[in-house]
């Protein structure tokens, strides 16, 4: 366990136990259900652990599985048309990052599947119509393709629009909460550790495709009206900003990223189970923000602060976990081009006028049916926000201690090519 994997830890170690209670409390509760969270739980540890690359993507097929088979056999009337749409999507990937692995082994220096270093490219080439290019090129090639399948990247970002859209609540929260986070930093700190030199060279089109991932996720952000799609493109714009930080390689902006991916584990988890509770009452999987709903925090003050929580920490209140991560991501990126500050500004503008255009609809916009059901929530439904809401809160209080166990990771890992 280092210093990238402790909070995963954590953040799998609270999602997961709170989706199983709040599954006990559904009238349809079933133990399949809750096995492959159970199983996928198990898996996202193995990821998250894993110092063996071959063990890391045998884990990432698990997890790839338990999300096909909970989403075809428990979502929505169209879920088995998704769930192989998944499917195929993410096997493709994970088919990538194991050539990528294969190519790792066969260019390390003695020929192990162990998180190294660096790559010998001593006799490690390999001729594509006259040109020559070296195995660990075409390994960092191979790897970034296949984790912008399992990870919402735009244009490729169809599939998890589509799996969020007719997914089981539990699915939801998880997929969210958890499996994102935990994908996006293991792909991160397999680059830096695996390819060092590549990353280097590839610094500015990561910054380019960070970059249009958050510009574009802001602007198609603003234009939604379903609550799910919120979610969605909201992510994908953060996704942008994760890529964008890494990029700039600076020590601070990773520090935040590897931070910020935690707290909005946490805050998604908050908004999926929101969504969810929402979706249950209207007995609709397409809520529209328009006229028909609205006025929750009159009949719901409760979880008009629980939303509001998620929605501040997401766009960097003071005092909160997402403000400690933004600010180490800005000061690091103003460090190499203040043209990149200006980007992520310009973009988190967009994305706090969509996400609290969306509360201010729900929470304060007058419905035309009633509301009245939100204040029936039982003692379970609202335990299970609880600890969302204290974990959000303690790392924005106290984020010192999980810094320092953070910081000496990145920097030793970054030490050999950062200057």
């Amino acid at each position: 366990v280092d210093g990238f994997s402790f909070l995963f830890l954590g953040l799998i170690a609270i999602v997961f136990p709170m989706v199983l209670l709040q599954e006990s409390n559904e009238k349809n509760y079933s133990l399949g259900r809750a096995s492959f969270l159970l199983i996928l739980q198990t898996s996202l540890y193995g990821v998250v652990c894993a110092q063996n690359l071959l063990l890391m993507v045998c884990f990432l097929v698990v997890c790839v599985l338990c999300v096909y088979f909970h989403q075809s056999i428990w979502g929505d009337e169209n879920s088995e048309h998704t769930g192989f749409v998944y499917l195929l999507t993410s096997m493709t990937g994970v088919m990538f990052i194991l050539c990528s692995v294969l190519l790792v082994y066969f260019s390390s220096r003695d020929h192990s599947f162990s998180f190294i270093r660096s790559i010998s490219n001593e006799y490690s080439t390999l001729k594509v119509f006259r040109m020559e290019i070296g195995f660990s090129d075409l390994a960092f090639i191979l790897f970034c393709v296949g984790f912008s399948l399992l990870i919402p990247i735009w244009p490729l970002h169809q599939w998890f629009l589509s799996l969020i859209q007719s997914s089981h609540r539990s699915l939801f929260v998880v997929f969210c909460g958890a499996v994102v986070p935990v994908f996006m930093v293991t792909f991160i700190r397999s680059l830096l550790i695996v390819f060092p030199d590549q990353i280097q060279e590839s610094s500015i089109l990561l910054l380019l495709v960070g970059g249009v991932n958050l510009v574009v996720g802001a602007m198609l952000l603003v234009k939604q009206r379903d609550l799910k799609s919120f979610i969605v493109y909201s992510f994908l714009g953060y996704i942008g900003l994760f890529v964008l930080s890494v990029g700039s390689l600076s020590e601070l902006s990773i520090v935040g990223v590897v931070y910020y991916l935690c707290i909005c584990g946490l805050a998604y988890s908050l908004l999926a189970l929101f969504t969810s509770a929402f979706i249950e009452r209207v007995s609709s999987s397409a809520v529209f923000l328009n006229r028909r709903f609205g006025g929750i925090i009159q009949e719901a003050p409760f979880l008009g602060m629980v939303v509001a929580v998620s929605l501040m920490t997401l766009v960097g209140i003071p005092g909160l976990g997402g403000f400690v991560a933004q600010t180490f991501i800005l000061m690091g990126g103003y460090s190499v081009n203040p043209i990149i500050v200006c980007v992520i500004l310009m973009s988190l503008l967009l994305i706090i006028y969509g996400l609290f255009g969306m509360y201010k609809s729900v929470f304060f916009g007058t419905g035309e049916d009633k509301t009245s059901f939100f204040n029936q929530m039982n003692l379970i439904e609202k335990v299970c926000f609880v600890p969302f809401v204290l974990t959000i809160v303690f790392l924005g209080i106290f984020p010192q201690p999980l810094l320092n166990l953070i910081q000496p990771t990145v920097s030793s890992i970054m030490a050999g090519y950062i200057h």
